[in-house]
């Protein structure tokens, strides 16, 4: 099972990469204008997501300006901020989605979204400045009884998120 799981993550890393490299560049260039700029990095993230949170707010390599979002800082946003949220299935947080799309009609903040969606739902990447499409659609790892198991949605998004920052930190090294 472990040799399965390792695989299809490893397989899952590399589709990330290759599917979202435009959408990661982009993601990155404007988290180094924000850094840049000296905006703030806000997060909003739902569920196991919250890593993603956690990892830029208290990480060892945190942003100094960086904020966790709410309805109440949305009339303090300015141009030189960015907003990255992360949910695991867009079809299953309306809270988070709503909440980011006010942003985006009342803003001109950079959205950038980290999520899952299921093949039915109807695309909306151009809601937001850039979608991340991380690729799961279920457990990565067949049981006897026919259920899959094993939806690294967190791993998943954390491995996004270092991917940008990464990218971001190569931007800003060329800046300097």
């Amino acid at each position: 099972m472990q040799k399965i799981f390792s695989t299809q993550l490893n397989g899952i890393f590399t589709k990330i990469q290759e599917e979202n490299e435009f959408a990661i560049e982009d993601t990155a260039r404007l988290l180094a204008q924000a850094v840049i700029s000296g905006g703030t990095v806000y997060f909003v993230a739902s569920g196991e997501m919250k890593a993603i949170a956690a990892e830029g707010l208290e990480g060892p390599e945190a942003f100094p300006a960086a904020s966790e979002l709410s309805d109440s800082d949305i009339p303090a946003l300015t141009s030189t901020d960015i907003v990255i949220a992360a949910t695991g299935f867009r079809n299953e947080n309306n809270e988070l989605l709503d909440l980011i799309r006010k942003v985006k009609d009342q803003t001109d903040t950079p959205v950038i979204l980290l999520s899952s969606r299921k093949e039915e739902e109807a695309s909306q990447e151009e809601t937001w400045d850039a979608c991340i499409r991380l690729n799961l659609r279920g457990g990565l790892v067949p049981f006897e009884n026919g259920e899959r198991y094993g939806i690294p949605s967190a791993m998943a998004g954390l491995f996004t998120y270092h991917v940008i920052c990464l990218t971001a930190k190569e931007i800003l090294e060329e800046y300097e």
